[in-house]
């Protein structure tokens, strides 16, 4: 029979292997952390009645919207914004909103 410094010694030397194998196998998996960064972007979502329609966004160029679509995406980057909808010479829409980054905001057209 072994006496019990040998099987104390023999434990010790199974359970530093087992550790070591632990450390040198788990030391592959670490967790890679960063950063994904976007480019600003946000738009306003035009639905309705699109025809006939022109808009303007902070004393933009005007825009006129395509005729008998439902909905339309014009792209604008994130921030305050003064929106201003025509339809023939008629102010339909005089809106100023607050747009976030990677959102889109509609406006409903009547």
């Amino acid at each position: 029979m072994k006496n019990s410094a040998s099987i104390y010694s023999s434990f010790k030397r199974n359970l530093c292997a087992v550790f070591l194998l632990l450390v040198l196998g788990l030391n592959g998996c670490a967790l890679q952390t960063g950063t994904i960064t976007r480019a600003p972007a946000s738009a306003f979502l035009f639905s309705g009645k699109t025809s006939g329609v022109v808009v303007v966004i902070d004393d933009s160029a005007p825009v006129t919207l395509g005729e008998g679509s439902k909905s339309v995406k014009l792209p604008t980057i994130p921030g305050k914004h003064r929106v201003r909808v025509t339809r023939q010479g008629d102010l339909i829409v005089d809106r100023e909103v607050l747009i976030g980054d990677q959102q889109s905001f509609e406006i409903a057209l009547p």
